[in-house]
């Protein structure tokens, strides 16, 4: 069974004497056999205890080939086997390095299930070598709650030329599931991390990237490369999820790698210098180098001339069987290719369920429905058209009638403000205000919810303005006969521009458990204007 296949290219002018080096410390460290460079490239075999090193080379010609294979018993599991494939290429200027790591079980009785890991080598190498630029993860991507990191993001998940996953962590009250930098470490050379950064308004995300590609409390979203179709899907991991695999006693770092190899190793082998290729290479080389030594003897030319028909049929008969071999691997890859798509459609459609699944509970625990019947004749044109602010707060009306009032001064202030552009960030804002907010409002006061809206969101005015009879005024509305100040208020925009800016001013009715909206429309005046 495969369990993690990756390669590195190496570069710099001592990139080779660098991989040597990491491999032999590498060895000293799981086995602990002392082998020096050249022990390693010596074709021998070593062994200690019950653990082997086997070592094959081809370097007569270029590019220099070399493999090395470790194999020892698992600590825990009786009949199984480990092995460690290592291949390596060298160049003029950079050197090539391939791992594989499978198991090799005795027979079915071994049913102990692996855990997915990273040869440590990986950590050697990191430490040794300078990658190329091109080894992906080698830094994490953090992403702030800001529009051009958000683009960025987006960017990178449709490029073409992306043939890696993305693995989209996020925070739950500032906490991670795992740690971005560590999780990278494992994932190094097969997937980029990308981790949240700072306080996170996950409807600014969903705004922006879509809700297929988002990812907010504490959640991982692991997005796959554009397949032929365009569409890069998605394997959601919910927090719910996270608790499961951490019970079974499985880390997460692990659980992710064993889903990003299922969908690599294939992929990854084919550049995987085995044993297998590496002792062709050293035959083509014998036989390369048989030729040149026939070619330079100037004597017995009817024995030449046999060897050399002698040869070409060999080479014949291996190029069939390389074509053979050729035909059954492509179709081999078709075979795989199809089952990878109908296995991705599978992922997209579990990962969709639990992502509803989630959704509904959430809406359950944040919005007080009691079974509303929605108005659908009234709800279609209002989102069938441009949402205004007048059309966002009568969709909040019709979907929230147990949370939310919104008042006459609310609406007479939205009308003046028909010409706001950003219509659906205002829907989205107001929504998260009279359903998370609200929740966490009532149970622990603004304290603990202020943290929900994020920068969007301010308890109370300037001073200036609380104090000033004249601006304080323009802040109080009426409900249900009592005159309330409402200092509290959400925001988009900072310039005096109806277009892009906007206000919504509310207050809290801990009675009637509801967000009462008296003002939403332009930036109301303070002391300085």
């Amino acid at each position: 069974m495969l369990v993690y296949v990756n390669s590195f290219d190496c570069i710099g002018e001592n990139s080779f004497f660098d991989v040597s080096r990491s491999v032999t410390g590498w060895i000293k460290k799981v086995s602990g056999l002392h082998l020096s460079i050249d022990e390693i490239f010596s074709r021998n075999n070593f062994n200690v205890g019950r653990s082997y090193v086997r070592t094959y080379t081809a370097d007569k010609f270029d590019s220099k080939t070399y493999s090395i294979m470790y194999t020892h018993p698992d600590k825990n599991v009786s009949g199984r086997q480990w092995i460690t494939e290592i291949g390596i290429s060298k160049e003029a200027h950079a050197t090539f390095i391939s791992i594989l790591l499978e198991i090799s079980d005795v027979s079915t009785m071994v049913d102990s299930r692996p855990i997915a890991t990273r040869p440590s080598l990986v950590s050697f190498l990191k430490r040794n070598c300078t990658f190329d630029h091109d080894v992906i993860g080698q830094n994490v991507l953090f992403v702030k709650n800001d529009y051009g990191d958000y683009q960025y993001l987006m960017h990178e998940i449709y490029r073409d030329d992306r043939n890696y996953p993305l693995v989209f962590i996020s925070s739950k009250n500032g906490t991670f599931p795992t740690s971005a930098v560590k999780l990278q470490e494992q994932l190094l050379g097969l997937a980029q991390v990308v981790s949240t950064e700072g306080d996170i308004d996950s409807w600014e995300m969903e705004r922006l990237l879509g809700r297929r590609y988002s990812s907010w409390d504490g959640a991982i979203n692991i997005i796959y490369p554009v397949n032929t179709s365009g569409d890069a899907g998605t394997r959601l991991i919910l927090p719910d999820q996270i608790e499961t695999v951490l019970s079974k006693g499985i880390p997460i770092n692990n659980h992710i790698l064993s889903i990003i190899s299922h969908g690599t190793n294939g992929f990854k082998k084919k550049k995987h210098i085995s044993p297998v290729i590496t002792r062709a290479k050293r035959l083509a080389d014998d036989n390369k180098e048989f030729k040149e030594r026939i070619k330079n003897s100037q004597s017995n030319s009817d024995s030449e001339e046999l060897l050399n028909e002698a040869l070409k049929e060999l080479d014949e008969m291996k190029l069939s069987y390389d074509e053979k071999e050729l035909f059954y691997l492509e179709q081999v890859e078709i075979a795989e290719n199809s089952l990878d798509e109908e296995s991705k459609k599978n992922i997209y459609l579990e990962s969709e369920i639990s992502r509803l699944k989630f959704e509904r509970n959430s809406l359950s625990s944040n919005a007080q429905t009691k079974n509303v019947d929605i108005d659908i004749d009234k709800l279609i044109p209002l989102v069938s058209n441009r949402l205004t602010p007048v059309s966002v707060l009568s969709i909040l009306e019709i979907l929230l009638p147990s949370n939310v009032v919104v008042l006459k001064s609310a609406y007479t202030s939205a009308r003046n403000s028909s010409g706001f552009k950003h219509g659906q960030r205002l829907l989205f804002l107001l929504y998260k205000l009279s359903t998370e907010y609200l929740s966490a409002f009532l149970e622990g006061g603004d304290n603990e919810a202020k943290s929900i809206l994020g920068a969007a969101y301010s308890a109370n005015e300037s001073e200036s303005v609380e104090r000033s009879k004249q601006l304080s005024e323009m802040r109080i509305f009426e409900y249900e006969g009592n005159k309330i100040k409402m200092f509290k208020h959400v925001r988009i925009g900072v310039a005096h521009n109806k277009a892009d800016t906007i206000r919504a001013y509310f207050d809290i009715d801990l009675e009637n458990k509801k967000v009462v909206i008296g003002y939403c429309g332009e930036h109301l005046p303070v002391q300085s204007t």
